[in-house]
């Protein structure tokens, strides 16, 4: 191990091949905190991960596989994982809700793993994830499926024990790894991410309120709820981001749905909201327009139960309240009734009283941007380099 002020640091994270979201702001902030680490992970897609064009990226053998987007590739992730050569590094630091903990280290590398949350395919969320395959509800590969997955199951367990150090991104995710794994860890929240320098604000300019979900249409952030919660208290409801669930969501909200193509976002929800109980489809947008609708929402949805809730923490910084599961994560910053509305089950009528309570709750925009900024990304630096040399101390002691 070198000495403490000049370690040669390496970042890892499962896969980058995705679109702006809460993990890739926490590489984001790491690359700020630790500049000249690149980064190793299992699939590189550069057109889809612009926001990791300031790394130097590094990726395993299955960057050379022609199904490299297909997700039937899970079961070679920790052979890829263990395939990557991180000798050269005297601190690894893995970002992570999969694979990428297991990567292998010697006994004078020190490794910290950021855990996101332990793998939901896995545990949490296996039959929402097998129900979006058909075809591996057929007896044969029924079979197979099974297998592999208790494979991997394997693997992952022993993989959570190969880290010198565990650090879990909220007391949600931290029960989650004792329970698992039977593993201790320390807390770290992640970092609120900045409006970036020179960006104003704008809000958009419209007589009638509209509630907003931001995030990627994916089945366990339960959009599906807060359509069906914005209809039956006849509220608009812009639905921004893209996903699988895209056309399932659109089928469900049925006559109610409206589509942005190439229209200009501010105009178009002003127009669609003209009258209430419509669900405004608009699609990926880029980060002046989410940081407008996060500004512009009478409050954020996030009926499902977040590992964290990073979006969250972006609305409150710009004076916007969410109504979030309380079992999230981020209703450990974002308190009941003066940064939030917490409600206790993944429901629809549990999200519509959650609705209903806005008309008759005050936020303050102080109160909101105070919560949010206890997790500021300088707290968050402070933080995850005290971890790291920290534990250099520690291993050079032993």
């Amino acid at each position: 191990m070198k000495q403490k002020n000049n370690p040669k640091i390496a970042i890892v994270y499962d896969k980058v091949n995705t679109q702006y979201g809460g993990a890739e702001w926490v590489l984001v902030a790491l690359h700020n905190a630790f500049p000249t680490a690149p980064l190793f992970t299992a699939l590189y897609d550069a057109k889809q991960a612009r926001w990791a064009s300031v790394f130097t990226v590094f990726s395993s053998f299955l960057q050379r596989s022609p199904l490299k987007k297909h997700t039937f590739l899970v079961w070679l992730f920790p052979l890829a994982f263990e395939s990557l050569d991180l000798s050269d590094y005297d601190i690894i630091i893995s970002v992570t809700s999969g694979e990428a903990k297991g990567v292998l280290t010697k006994p004078n590398q020190l490794h910290i793993s950021y855990i996101l949350t332990p793998p939901r395919y896995l545990y949490t969320h296996v039959e929402q994830y097998l129900n979006q395959f058909s075809f591996l509800r057929l007896p044969i590969i029924s079979q197979i499926t099974h297998v592999l997955l208790s494979y991997l199951r394997w693997w992952d367990q022993a993989a959570a024990h190969r880290p010198d150090v565990l650090i879990a991104i909220s007391k949600v995710v931290q029960k989650r790894i004792y329970d698992i794994y039977s593993l201790s860890s320390s807390i770290i929240y992640p970092p609120l991410p900045e409006v970036p320098k020179g960006v104003a604000v704008s809000k958009i300019s419209s007589n009638n309120s509209f509630l907003l979900t931001l995030s990627r249409l994916v089945s366990y952030k339960r959009i599906d709820l807060a359509i069906l919660a914005a209809l039956k208290t006849n509220k608009s409801l812009v639905v921004a981001g893209n996903g699988e669930e895209f056309s399932r969501l659109q089928i469900l909200a049925g006559q109610h749905t409206v589509t942005r193509t190439n229209e200009d976002l501010a105009a178009f929800i002003s127009k669609e909201t003209e009258q209430p109980g419509k669900i405004i489809f608009v699609g990926t947008v880029s980060n002046e327009e989410r940081l407008a609708l996060l500004a512009s929402a009478e409050a954020l949805l996030m009926p499902g139960i977040e590992d964290f809730g990073i979006t969250a923490l972006e609305a409150a910084n710009l004076g916007t309240p969410s109504i979030l599961h309380a079992k999230s994560g981020v209703s450990e910053i974002l308190t009941h009734n003066t940064a939030s509305i917490h409600i206790s089950e993944e429901s629809v009528s549990a999200l519509a009283e959650g609705i209903e309570q806005l008309a008759h709750t005050s936020f303050s925009i102080a109160s909101l941007q105070k919560q949010a900024n206890t997790c500021s990304t300088n707290v968050f630096t402070r933080k995850f380099k005290e971890n790291v040399y920290d534990g250099i101390i520690q291993s050079e002691k032993n």
